[in-house]
């Protein structure tokens, strides 16, 4: 948010299943490679987590931690996540290049934050 209390910059988020994605109301300063929070999940607690609900817009800084949660049966999710100019990090390689050719004036990471390969990183089941 801005100086006055409005929405400006961040992450927007929505899906069409209840309950497919959460959050967490607080801001990570200093997350680890490519954005991890695996160190922090105990910071993570019930009192300060969001459960989305489905058709929703919801809206986040791109320091709030947020996740994919497993869902109890196959369906067809559509969902979507708007990254707008005033963000921290941009993955090149999870986003869609603007037509134009303009960058985000931010970090920007070219390694895939879904490669499993780093060090620290363990291949969850």
């Amino acid at each position: 948010m801005n100086e006055e209390g409005k929405i400006s910059g961040g992450i927007f988020l929505a899906s069409n299943i209840d309950k497919s994605c959460r959050a967490w109301n607080i801001v990570i300063d200093d997350p680890g490679h490519l954005g991890s929070c695996e160190d922090k999940k105990h910071l993570l607690t019930e009192d300060i987590e969001c459960i989305f609900e489905k058709d929703a817009l919801f809206w986040m800084t791109d320091r709030c931690p947020h996740e994919s949660m497993i869902l109890s049966s196959d369906c067809y999710r559509q969902w979507f996540r708007f990254v707008t100019g005033r963000v921290s990090l941009w993955y090149s390689q999870h986003s869609t290049f603007n037509p134009l050719g303009i960058l985000p004036k931010c970090e920007i990471i070219t390694d895939s934050k879904f490669d499993l390969a780093y060090d620290g990183y363990q291949k969850m089941a």
